[in-house]
């Protein structure tokens, strides 16, 4: 596993916390497989300007986190991060416009 910095780790966890409170203030969706959205890529929205997906993944108990945006002009996945705990795991970070400009 590669060593990020302290802060991009605290970067990212700040993306986190914004992610996690955005779909608690919104009406996010839920699918058959558990995952909460908000954004969600659809044949009527396929580069949504930010999707959230938040997944709960049983046995061990921990969660996943993704957010696409848009990266050097490009719709793209700009975080996944991964948590069981006070344990967290920056699996990937593309920092991007999305981080700047499309938190509503």
């Amino acid at each position: 596993m590669t060593r990020v910095s302290d802060a991009t780790l605290a970067t990212a966890m700040k993306l986190r916390d914004s992610a996690i409170a955005l779909l608690e203030r919104v009406n996010a969706e839920e699918d058959a497989d558990g995952s909460i959205w908000f954004g969600r890529h659809t044949p009527a929205n396929p580069e949504p300007r930010l999707a959230i997906r938040l997944k709960r993944r049983a046995p061990d108990g921990s969660v996943w986190l993704d957010v696409w945006g848009t990266v050097k002009g490009k719709h793209t996945k700009g975080l996944n991060i991964r948590w069981v705990g006070r344990t967290v795991e920056l699996v990937s970070f593309r920092p991007g416009e999305w981080v700047d400009g499309c938190w509503p």
